[in-house]
């Protein structure tokens, strides 16, 4: 159930944020908190303390964006052109020329160099993801730099990631 939550809250992130943070991100990031506190308390209440734990810790794990890309991608409720994207592959070639050169493999470069990257690759698979320093590994990051605003690679952002969905497999086999 902690699942549904947590999509739940993505699309909140995807709505909200490409609406209300648009006129005022502070306003918006308090409304954020105010419904992840009541997300996490109708789990606790309903569910469990350990869904309540569980769907945080999924946020955490920055699960949460990474379903946020997906919407933003597969819906297109918003459409590129509101938050900039469309920069095209060849667009790339002179900021990311080795990500690039790895994403295209076996692909005609430029046969596709028209076509619009999508928000997932243009952020996330390009290295420009400077905002999850609240992380775990972005604390570790910020912690040992003394800078937020390093971008993570897609390396570290997956490894992050698959590394905390095993935690959560073995916390939801011992705990449930």
């Amino acid at each position: 159930m902690e699942w549904i939550i947590l999509i739940g809250f993505a699309f909140f992130d995807y709505i909200g944020y490409n609406t209300l943070a648009r006129w005022s991100v502070v306003v918006y990031r308090i409304l954020q908190t105010l419904v992840q506190i009541a997300a996490t308390w109708y789990a606790w209440i309903h569910l469990g303390p350990f869904a309540a734990v569980a769907w945080n810790f999924l946020w955490w794990a920055w699960l949460a964006d990474l379903f946020y890309y997906a919407m933003y991608d597969l819906l297109k409720f918003f459409g590129y052109e509101n938050a900039g994207y469309g920069e095209t592959y060849a667009g790339l070639l002179d900021e990311k020329p080795g990500w690039c050169k790895r994403a295209t493999d076996g692909y005609d470069l430029y046969a596709d160099n028209l076509r619009p990257l999508s928000a997932f690759e243009l952020e996330v698979l390009a290295g420009r993801v400077t905002w999850i320093y609240w992380t775990p590994l972005g604390l570790i990051k910020w912690a040992a730099t003394g800078d937020k605003t390093k971008p993570f690679t897609p390396f570290e952002i997956f490894m992050q990631l698959f590394v905390m969905l095993a935690i959560y497999g073995v916390a939801k086999a011992v705990f449930e």
